[in-house]
């Protein structure tokens, strides 16, 4: 399954530390798009969908939703996200964890994360 060039394992890896489970849902033959959901023990009511786009050329796209477990599914209010990831591919994994700090993170206090 293709990830988009993005690593994956390093970005799971990171996640951990935070308490975040990161699953890949999705990965596609063209290696240019990659889904992960995000789940936390800290955040039990919510899930995150996080989608990275690499198409070759700048910027790379990584778009996170967060909503209710129960309406996944739905068309549910949930908060999306997105930024425009520039320069070195290698940086793209740190800059996810922080947007994955800011925006599925966000209610839980920084001693308990």
């Amino acid at each position: 399954m293709g990830t988009a060039g993005l690593d994956v394992k390093r970005l799971q890896g990171l996640l951990e530390r935070q308490k975040v489970v990161a699953v890949l849902l999705e990965g596609d033959e063209a290696q240019d798009h990659a889904v992960l959901e995000l789940s936390s023990v800290r955040q039990p009511n919510l899930i995150a969908r996080l989608e990275y786009e690499n198409k070759g050329f700048e910027p790379r796209i990584a778009v996170m939703s967060v909503g209710p477990i129960a309406d996944v599914s739905k068309d549910s209010p949930h908060s999306t996200q997105t930024i425009q990831l520039y320069g070195s591919r290698a940086d793209d994994v740190d800059k996810i964890v922080q947007l994955v700090q800011e925006s599925f993170l966000a209610g839980v206090p920084q001693r308990e994360r």
